[in-house]
């Protein structure tokens, strides 16, 4: 401190720090490299290079606001990024943010700090770590990981200042990860050294290339292997590849080029893995040590392989362009300093430049490796000799020795010995031997065509003034590109354009024709060029869409204006071939740093998965250079439409650090890449599963799934979609590095594959309902007499409308839904996820195996998150109209109001479930010990039977035999112990597995951020429940529920008022004693304790939130109700309503289900015997109802809907709670008071029944749509005042959706029966409800024609309706018209009705004659003719122009002729003949002289619905 008496007293505290900081610091781990100086000495060119960094040196200036720090204190404290540059102003510093934000606006500069750090360059070569190539800051206190721009051999090891720098922490994983991995400096300056005596300038003058040889001379060398032979190469670097680690080994490649000859060089000594982060594509190298190898895995070919001998230098790029004299291999005394690298070095903190390597205190002694004693090849003429003596330099084994070729003349003796290399240095391990080694690729052996045979990738062209993030292309001759994606480009410096100019001559061989010079595109800045040929476009490379396609999305590809129309009708499955081209840019987002995916320029993507890069200073705003790099139009909807994907093959090197503070992923901690290599997906399934993690992570962390247990769940749902779709084969790594022609995973793409789009639930809601409306058509709602219909006919009608949909039908893509299952407060089971819920309609395969579906009853599958493919979409419409007649159905403003519901029907044994509940991983876990064991029994039985079959071939042998029967006995007895080994086994396991579920389930992660009711209404799986808590159980069996109603309790829960409120009560039969349990015994298997007892039934009331169990509650299912946090079993003892002294009560006890209980569902495996054989209640057919007595009230019955009809539209209101538990007030308005009528049937075409439902009381129930089969519960039977059979619904009766369904119908439906008349008309209905009559028309009984008014019904003639008390001034009328003939076909006769439609072709009238009749009848408005004995009469006067007119018709053979009718029976006849003598008639008969009185029944009751023409029929 002498030297700093004149400073301040400020100054020389902080000089004291400093030297106290240098000597404890830097000073103990300076090198070799570094020289003898002392601390003091080191001190105090620490203070001269900061004030020549901070100002002139007379000056003196010190920056007192800088801290020293050390690489502990870096990354133990600093936990914000943050920059430090020792050479800026405030102002300078100002501006430099204000340009950083602007670049990207939604970003913020990095934050900077006043810190000095000094240390050492190392190569991560340390003692205590293995060699990983990186490149570390080093100092006393540790080291951290460091990437540089331009970094430089000579700065190895040297103490040197680092003036500008950015710093950017990474959160650690845990307590046992180094210091070093939780963040990482961006070196952006050239670091300053701080020893005087070595100086950094390189001396071009004085560079000695005379030993080394050229790309193509070395590329003639490695065709032959000559032992001991090292050699010497230099030229321009094409292509700098990843580094990798196979089996514990790191290599990596690099190509050198020399005009168009290239030479691959393979790096695999540890001492040389830092060049990696040194070489670039387009800097000028010379290594020398190198010797000639071969690869087992890359057969046939050779290449150089670095040695431990073997030293880099960087040359400039005017030195291998000046050389004159060809390069000569010296066999005599090697140069001890063949590049000259001795003088003393100048400063280079101002220029940056590059540097070669210092590898110690000596020279070189033999750069090339000739110094052992030749062997004689005086004889062959060799000139590169052969290393026979001394120590072996070569560690690594790659070099057997060589047969003898003395005599043979042979300039470079050939490798004869038999067999392959068996490359000792393990380069080639199979994929199984580098599953768990970490090793980053596969191998693959199968390689294909490059469509860059010779790699013209040219170091990038000066852009900084232009902004073009493209390089330019230097290299002359022929066009590689054969597919002319990279035309020279016209006048666009100004546009930005990011694909580069081509500056070579020579005649392009673009075979389809995409390479013209570009038109002006400086007003567009299109990326890409425009296509102007004419004709039908082969699009090798797959760039279908045209500009107009993708103009809005900013898709960087051109306009095809000349094309023709696409030959491919589906380009989504069409391959594609990648384009492999150079880009430089801006990464201005990162999408997913875990997963390798960016964005540059914001309008190109970029995917690094297929290579394994540390991505390191991969942050917005950092500038990217690619060479190589596959260039692939629309691989995914997901992604933008340009995406870049590198492959090994790839070079990315990052030009400038960003100035913005944000942080980075750690790659390596995420699977998706592990994924993609173990299934070697193509870049489109990739994708696809980066967006799926994406939209997971988003619909359900942190809710239901945990963030680290994403990729888990994406893996399942990609193996759920994925199962037809295989990978290709193993990588073959060195192939797809070195192979000429170039040949990788990302050559040949497939677009959108997987075809299925995954949405959000609240998606699913918002396409079902703009389908709704979308799919719409009035008029289709319409029956085949619409037009008819008055205005009272008319809107009830088309009042509701049902359209279904198929997920996997879905356009462009199948549908895929994701979500949990879960039982909400109202009395539907949801599919829900964290944007939205909709309402499902379950049901489930029966355990016969007829594969019948019924009723969804296990409790189990709440709480599980499944995936949803196979799904039918429901939209059913509500509207309120008041249209005049069909004509004005095309006007909007006659709709008062609309409405829809939408809600999924699906069969939970079509569910691939991603993530159970507690409950379903236990009933999963034993399904599968259970198969197990059975097949372990099938096995033991055939065991067995061999052994009985032993014995039985030694009967004589008695001794023999009873020594096999005590084998067998103790084989039987080791089989029994091995198997209670194994229940026990399982048992521990299940316990394991339950209580992880308990930890981890998704329900129990629900249920945190729900409120108490809503967790209340989360009966997921057991898994809200912790498995500690005692609780209390009883098993039932139910034998029948009643339906959802609002009903005035007067039961106050939970502190709710009493009044109206959604309930239903259950039936059942508890068996066994209430049991004690210390926790959640969940589904377990039926125990014996709990059978113990008698059976008593109770009445299970649900009130409230208990009434979500409901969907799942079903008649004949046995359950366990859990009453959890007591130990109290009178909790579960039902109690009885309190009689009066003398009155005998019949009425159950009656138990009130509180809204935390839990239910299970014990499955029949479940169940011990009897239990297990228990048959449900009987439930009769429509048949059956139709043809039961008259005494029965109540029935139950299942039948197929075949038609619905909205009757009537009440205006109920409603209690306060019962408006909270609707939806919208709109909705409830719409749905409320509704009526209902169903027409249910056995199978088409069979007997049918109508059902009523008043649904003013009862919540709306989904699933009422037909082709559904519904079970009635408790329906009242009645009988109509004509003798017909109907049901209506009463407040018990209860409504299950049993089967779904179909929605895909045959365009071509079998045709109804032929039946007699006679046989129907004794059958009645049991025969069928529709058929085929063919027969003759005997007369026309009756025939009514009529203009009526659409309002009001009245008649209407001319321009007004006749009705006037009171006047109508309704202006629109429909004409209907109905007939009645009498039809026989030689078995019967019957009277069948006509309606509109079908009168024209009774009549045999042509579509003008019968509009020509409803235009004569428009004066009289109406008229009426019947049959009055052998002619037709009418009530007016019978001179009538009209009815002659009719009458002549009627009895003409135009219409008594034979025909063939579809008829449906009508309600009056659906009775069997013999049941209709009530009603039939004295009829008289006279044959010849003699008279008969009979009693008739009634004709049958037909009404006609088609007629057949004889085209028709035949």
């Amino acid at each position: 401190m002498d030297n700093f008496r004149e400073r301040s007293e400020v100054e020389r505290e902080w000089l004291q720090e400093l030297f106290v900081f240098v000597r404890d610091n830097l000073f103990p781990v300076l090198g070799p490299t570094a020289g003898s100086v002392s601390p003091e000495q080191l001190s105090l060119a620490m203070i001269r290079r900061v004030e020549r960094a901070v100002g002139s040196s007379s000056a003196r200036s010190l920056p007192l606001s800088y801290r020293l720090i050390s690489v502990a204190e870096l990354v133990t404290w600093q936990r914000t990024p943050c920059c430090s540059n020792l050479t800026w102003s405030t102002a300078q510093h100002r501006e430099w943010v204000r340009e950083a934000e602007q670049a990207l606006p939604n970003h913020k500069a990095l934050p900077r700090a006043s810190l000095l750090l000094i240390g050492c360059l190392s190569d991560g070569c340390d003692p205590e770590r293995s060699c990983d190539g990186a490149w570390r800051v080093r100092d006393a206190t540790g080291t951290v990981h460091c990437e540089l721009l331009s970094p430089s051999p000579l700065w190895l090891g040297l103490p040197v200042l680092f003036p500008c720098w950015n710093y950017i922490p990474q959160p650690a994983l845990g307590k046992d990860k180094e210091v070093e991995e939780r963040g990482y400096l961006e070196l952006v300056g050239c670091p300053l050294p701080l020893t005087s005596d070595i100086e950094m300038t390189f001396n071009p003058a004085v560079v000695n290339l005379k030993r080394a040889v050229g790309v193509r001379e070395a590329a003639e060398l490695i065709q032959h292997r000559v032992r001991g032979l090292r050699v010497k190469v230099y030229g321009e670097v094409s292509g700098v590849y990843p580094l990798l680690n196979i089996a514990g080994k790191s290599l990596f490649c690099l190509r050198l080029r020399e005009g168009r000859h290239t030479l691959p060089l393979l790096v695999t000594e540890p001492c040389c893995l830092w060049w990696q982060q040194c070489v670039c594509v387009g800097v000028s190298v010379c290594v020398s040590g190198l010797r000639v190898c071969a690869l087992q895995g890359w057969s046939g070919n050779r290449l150089l392989c670095a040695t431990s001998q073997s030293s880099l230098t960087l040359l400039p790029d005017t030195l291998i362009q000046d050389l004159s004299d060809p390069p000569t291999l010296d066999k005599h005394t090697p140069d001890p300093d063949p590049v000259g690298l001795d003088p003393p070095l100048s400063d280079c903190s101002s220029t940056g430049c590059p540097l070669p390597e210092r590898r110690g205190a000596g020279p070189d002694p033999d750069p090339v490796g000739l110094d052992p004693p030749l062997s004689d090849c005086s004889s062959t003429g060799c000139p590169l000799p052969e290393r026979r003596a001394g120590p072996d330099p070569d560690p690594v084994g790659l070099d057997p020795p060589l047969s003898d070729c003395s005599s043979t003349g042979c300039p470079l003796p050939e490798r004869r010995g038999a067999g392959p290399d068996p490359d000792p240095v393990g380069l080639d391990p199979p994929l199984s031997d580098c599953s768990s080694t970490g090793c980053p690729l596969p191998e693959r052996r199968g390689a294909g065509p490059d469509p860059d045979p010779v790699g013209l990738d040219p170091p990038l062209s000066d852009c900084s003034s232009t902004g073009c993030p493209l390089p330019e292309r230097r290299g002359a001759g022929p066009d590689p590109d054969p597919v002319g994606l990279d035309p020279p480009l016209s006048d666009c410096s100004s546009t930005g354009c990011p694909l580069p100019e081509r500056r070579g001559a020579g005649p392009d061989p673009d075979p389809v024709g995409l390479d013209p010079p570009l038109s002006d595109c400086s007003s567009t800045g299109c990326p890409l060029p425009e296509r102007r040929g004419a004709g039908p476009d082969p699009d090798p490379v797959g760039l279908d869409p045209p500009l107009s396609d993708c103009s809005s999305t900013g898709c960087p590809l051109p306009e095809r204006r000349g094309a023709g129309p696409d030959p491919d009708p589906s380009p989504i499955l069409r391959p594609k071939l990648s384009k492999a081209i150079s880009y430089k840019g801006v990464l201005t987002s990162v999408l997913s740093a875990a997963a390798g995916l960016y964005v540059i320029d914001g309008k190109v993507g970029l995917c690094l998965a297929y290579q394994p890069l540390q991505r390191r200073g991969l942050r917005p705003g950092a500038e990217i250079e690619l060479h190589d790099v596959h260039f692939l139009y629309r691989p995914s909807p997901h992604f933008h439409p340009c995406m870049l994907c590198v492959c090994l093959h790839s070079s990315l090197r990052v030009t400038s650090f960003s100035r913005l503070g944000s942080e980075v992923d750690r790659p390596s901690d995420a699977p998706l890449p592990w994924l993609l290599l173990e299934r070697n997906l193509g870049v489109s399934q990739y994708l696809w599963l980066c967006h799926c993690c994406r939209a997971l992570r988003d619909r359900l962390v942190p809710r239901w799934v945990k963030e680290e247990c994403v990729y888990v769940v994406a893996r399942r749902l990609f193996e759920c979609v994925v199962t037809s779709e295989k990978g290709g084969g193993r990588r073959d790594i060195y192939r797809e590095m070195l192979q000429e022609p170039h040949h990788c995973p990302l050559t040949e793409y497939s677009v959108s594959s997987p075809v299925c789009e995954y949405v959000s639930v609240s998606d699913c809601v918002c396409v079902m309902e703009k389908e709704c409306w979308s799919s719409l058509s009035l008029s289709s709602l319409l029956p085949a007499c619409g037009s008819s219909l008055t205005q009272a006919e008319l809107n009830p009608s088309i009042a509701w409308s049902v359209g279904l949909s198929l997920g996997q039908d879905s356009q462009p893509r199948p549908l895929l839904l994701v979500g949990v299952l879960e039982l909400s407060g109202t009395h539907t089971l949801h599919l829900r996820d964290q944007t939205g819920a909709v309402t499902c309609v379950a049901v489930e395969t029966g355990d016969d195996d007829s594969g019948g579906q019924r009723a969804a009853n296990n409790t189990a599958w709440i709480g599980c998150l499944v995936c949803v493919q196979r799904v039918t979409m429901v939209m059913e419409r509500f509207l309120q109209s008041e249209f005049p007649s069909y004509r004005h159905l095309d006007q909007d403003s006659y709709i008062t109001h609309r409405h829809c519901r939408v809600y999924i029907q699906l069969c939970l044994n079509d569910l691939q479930i991603l993530s159970p509940s507690a409950a379903m991983a236990s009933l999963l876990l034993r399904e599968n010990i259970r198969t197990t064991q059975g097949g372990e029994r099938e096995e033991g039985g055939e065991r067995e039977e061999m052994s009985e079959t032993e014995r039985e071939r030694r009967e004589k042998g008695g001794e023999e035999r009873e020594e096999r029967r005590e084998k067998g006995g103790e084989e039987r007895e080791e089989r029994r112990d091995d198997v209670s080994e194994r229940k026990k086994r399982s048992r521990e396991e299940e316990r394991i597995e339950e209580k992880k579920e308990e930890r981890e389930g998704g329900a129990k992660r629900a249920r945190q951020n729900h409120t108490e009711n809503e967790t209340c209404s989360q009966p997921g799986g057991g898994a809200t429940l912790p498995g500690d808590r005692p609780c209390i159980s009883v098993v039932m069996c139910v034998e029948g529920k009643e339906g959802v109603a609002w009903r005035n309790e007067g039961i106050a829960c939970e502190g709710e008022e009493a009044g109206l409120s959604l309930c239903f009560s259950v039936r059942a039969d508890l068996i066994g004693q209430i049991q004690r349990w210390g926790r959640d015994p969940r589904n377990c298997p039926l125990q014996e304790r709990e059978t113990d007892g008698q059976t008593r039934t109770v009445e299970l009331l649900f009130v409230r939130s208990s009434v979500r169990w409901f969907p799942l509650i079903q008649a004949g299912s046995f359950y366990r109700l859990i009453a959890p946090n007591t130990q109290d079993p009178s909790v579960l003892i039902g109690c009885r309503v309190a009689g009066r002294s003398g009155v005998v009560l019949h009425t159950n006890p009656s138990l009130l289900v509180r809204s935390d209980w839990r239910i299970h569902t014990l499955t029949h495996p479940l169940l011990t015997t009897p239990y297990s054989q228990f048959v449900s209640q009987k439930v009769m057919s429509v048949a059956e109802v139709l043809d039961c007595s008259s005494g029965v009230d109540l029935v139950s019955f299942h039948g197929v809907i075949s038609q619905r009809i909205t009757l009537q539209r009440g205006t109920t209101t409603h209690t306060p709670a019962q408006r909270e538990t609707r939806h919208t007030p709109t909705q409830r308005d719409v749905e409320a008071g509704l009526s209902v009528r169903l027409t249910v049937c056995v199978e088409p075409g069979g007997r049918s029944l109508q059902v009523y439902l008043d649904l003013s009381l009862t919540p709306y129930p989904p699933g009422l749509v037909p082709g559904n089969t519904v079970q009635f519960t408790s329906f009242q039977r009645r009988l109509s005042r004509v003798g017909g059979v109907y049901c209506r619904s009463v407040p018990v009766s209860c409504l299950t959706i049993m089967a779904l369904g179909k929605t895909d119908t045959q365009s071509c439906d079998s045709p109804p029966p032929m039946i007699l008349l006679g046989v129907w008309a004794l059958a009645g209905a049991k025969q069928c409800i529709l058929g085929r009559v063919r027969g003759h028309v005997v007369c026309v009984l009756y025939l009514q024609l009529q203009w009526t008014c659409s309002l009001c019904g009245s008649i209407y003639t001319q321009k007004r309706c006749t009705r006037s008390q009171p006047p109508c001034n309704s202006t629109s009328a429909v004409f209907q018209a109905e007939a009645k003939a009498a039809v026989e076909d030689g078995s019967g006769e019957a009277h069948i009705w006509f309606s509109c439609p079908v009168i024209s072709g009774l009549l045999g009238l042509a579509m003008p004659q019968w509009e020509g009749l409803q235009r004569s009848l428009r004066v009289r408005g109406h008229l009426r003719v019947y049959t009055r004995g052998r002619s037709l009469v009418c009530d007016v006067d019978a001179d009538d122009r009209l009815l002659q007119y009719l009458s002549c018709v009627c009895s003409s053979s135009t219409v008594c002729r034979p025909l063939t009718l579809i008829c449906t029976l009508h309600t009056r006849s659906h009775t069997p003949a013999a049941r209709r003598d009530d009603s039939a008639q004295l009829k008289r008969f006279t044959r010849g002289d003699r008279e008969f009185v009979t009693r008739m029944p009634p004709p049958l009751q037909l009404t006609c619905t088609h007629i057949l023409e004889e085209t028709e029929r035949d």
